[in-house]
């Protein structure tokens, strides 16, 4: 690990490996910090759509905008595949 907390993948010649990639998924503090961020993440977008909602006078709850937005998130998520070059 270098210093600072960030992880360096460690070249094979040909490009990086995958497994010194992988190597990342031992430290367990950096797994709980980017969970934490995906849930931080989804919280905030969450909260966004029911802001949004509301600025429209559709009145319904926190958990109804969290599965509109797995709704949307299912919705975009076909088109997208793979490798997001779907809608162009």
């Amino acid at each position: 690990m270098e210093s600072g907390g960030t992880h360096r993948a460690e070249s094979t010649g040909s490009g990086l490996d995958l497994v010194a990639g992988l190597r990342v998924l031992r430290d367990l503090r950096a797994i709980a910090l980017a969970a934490l961020v995906a849930t931080l993440t989804t919280v905030v977008q969450v909260l966004v759509l029911w802001t949004m909602l509301r600025a429209y006078r559709i009145d319904l709850t926190v958990l109804h905008a969290a599965a509109v937005l797995a709704i949307i998130s299912i919705g975009i998520l076909l088109p997208n595949a793979p490798g997001n070059v779907g809608p162009w």
